[in-house]
């Protein structure tokens, strides 16, 4: 996905919601989504970064559509800040097992609202619909703040443990990677909800598979296998309700 911003101002949220729990993105007529905070603490004008965790029926589509969905997400103050694709599949439930990752960082859910509601956005997502499958998503706060550069480093290799289960997995795999050459880029936990619903009542959630990511990084892939099979990552494995882990190729 391009990251150029377009000549055209950022669209802000009007408001905030304040106290409400949730918020709508009206899609079609009285269809919608709905956006719910899992904390009532946190403000709906704190950053947010949606985790897009899927397969594909045909890649080129997706990323396609990927190029030309890139007008929307700038617009509202959205950037992309990584995408990879599973090259080595190392731990965890097959049912669990994606093979592309896309994780975007927006302002706040309130801006993502806000793309989602736009009429370009809602044609070109025609395109992913038809581009992938057993699609998952949510939006998260940052747990370690990103550290991911804008420009590929072919000479890097990237790991991905996305997980069920406590925040403290994210000190535990920070802890066992303090003291080796492998840097921790990116972690955050889920703290939005999204569904689907229409005026009848009928609502229907967006699949999450896991509520915390971990994105690793080394100059090559042998060490991260070396940490990720250790009897020390296993543990920490072990004590998540449940965890995928795989090798992945940066591909933007």
């Amino acid at each position: 996905m391009s990251t150029d911003t377009p000549n055209t101002q950022i669209i802000t949220p009007a408001s905030e919601p304040e106290t409400s729990n949730f918020v709508r993105a009206t899609i079609a007529g009285e269809s919608y989504v709905q956006i719910d905070r899992m904390n009532e603490t946190i403000p709906w004008s704190e950053p947010v970064h949606a985790l897009n965790w899927f397969n594909t029926r045909w890649l080129p589509l997706y990323n396609f559509y990927n190029f030309i969905a890139a007008r929307s997400v700038a617009r509202v103050g959205g950037k992309p800040i990584f995408k990879g694709e599973l090259i080595k599949h190392i731990t965890g439930d097959t049912n669990d097992l994606r093979s592309v990752l896309l994780i975007v960082r927006y302002p706040s859910p309130l801006h993502f609202k806000n793309m989602a509601e736009n009429l370009y956005f809602k044609v070109v997502s025609i395109l992913r619909s038809l581009a992938v499958k057993e699609f998952t998503f949510c939006l998260t706060h940052i747990v370690k703040e990103v550290k991911v550069p804008t420009t590929i480093n072919s000479t890097l290799s990237y790991a991905v443990h996305h997980f069920r289960g406590s925040v403290n997995t994210i000190d535990k795999v920070q802890a066992a990677v303090s003291t080796s050459n492998i840097q921790m880029e990116f972690s955050s936990c889920k703290t939005h909800s999204l569904s689907t619903g229409n005026a009848s009542g009928v609502t229907k959630p967006i699949p999450a598979l896991m509520n915390g990511l971990i994105l690793l990084s080394a100059a090559d892939s042998s060490a991260l296998e070396t940490l990720l099979t250790s009897a020390d990552y296993q543990c920490i494995v072990d004590q998540t309700d449940s965890s995928f882990i795989g090798l992945f190729k940066r591909v933007m």
